[in-house]
């Protein structure tokens, strides 16, 4: 018979955290620059950059959809419905969706020309490959896309990234979101994704909103080269709409009124 519990008699070894790694401006320029100059003409910079705007997970960009797609006015958002059923919106700048309806097939994904582009780039390189499949699998492209992060990294003194940091990097630059489910949640004493998964839905527009901010948190997160490469080209109804926005965050009610009246004017004007 035993005394006690050999399990306690054990000493464990504690263990370690492992670092958070997100790339910086630089970083994400140069991941750009390597993209757009070593694999032209192939939709993996515009990959990257929905990654940016997205914070998705690697198989929510590389399988994204037309059907998904949410035009609210002048913005471009798509919809998905990620890990657990929890449904979301992103927002990506008026450029990028331009680059995506660019190469736009017939196919039903938002990447689906990637397997005629990358059978036409390596013919034109005289490198031919193959099993490239005829028709779009995601799967395919995001083992590529994988790769490609994989390639670009070795030059980096951290060592090979993965496509998972370029998740990290925007749910960084927009950590301060919205917390009103956790605490709903937690008020609830149920968990943040059983109350949106069994027992309340978003709106659209809820979901719409939300976006919107996530998309803002992250322009501004940025600096003015990183936001620009990555597709974000301020017009002067956005500047307008940030001012709007300055001026009641300081209760200048005055100002916010005037530029509230002149945002009504232009959409008064577009609607005629």
């Amino acid at each position: 018979m035993l005394r006690s519990n050999p399990w306690s008699q054990f000493t464990w070894i504690e263990g370690t955290k492992r670092p958070i790694r997100q790339f910086d401006g630089n970083k994400l320029v140069s991941f750009l620059d390597y993209l757009e100059g070593k694999w032209s003409g192939i939709p993996v910079a515009a990959a990257a950059k929905v990654f940016l705007w997205s914070s998705c997970r690697k198989l929510e960009v590389v399988g994204l959809t037309w059907d998904a797609l949410r035009l609210v006015g002048n913005e471009r958002h798509f919809e998905v419905v990620g890990k657990w059923g929890i449904e979301k919106w992103f927002r990506v700048p008026e450029p990028v969706y331009q680059e995506l309806l660019s190469f736009r097939t017939e196919s039903p994904f938002v990447f689906g020309a990637y397997n005629d582009q990358l059978r036409r780039f390596h013919a034109q390189s005289r490198n031919w490959l193959q099993n490239i499949r005829p028709d779009f699998d995601p799967k395919d492209f995001g083992r590529w896309f994988y790769q490609r992060v994989k390639d670009w990294s070795r030059t980096s003194p951290k060592g090979s990234a993965f496509v998972h940091v370029l998740r990290k990097t925007p749910l960084q630059h927009a950590r301060r979101g919205e917390d009103i489910n956790r605490q709903v949640a937690s008020d609830a004493r149920v968990s943040e994704s059983v109350l949106m998964t069994n027992y309340v839905k978003e709106t659209d527009e809820e979901m719409h909103q939300r976006s919107n901010r996530t998309f803002r948190r992250i322009v501004a997160s940025l600096s003015p080269e990183v936001a620009l490469r990555y597709g974000h080209v301020e017009d002067a109804h956005s500047a307008m709409e940030n001012r709007l926005r300055a001026a009641i965050e300081a209760k200048d009610w005055s100002l916010a009124a005037e530029i509230a009246a002149r945002l009504a004017e232009e959409e008064r004007l577009e609607n005629e």
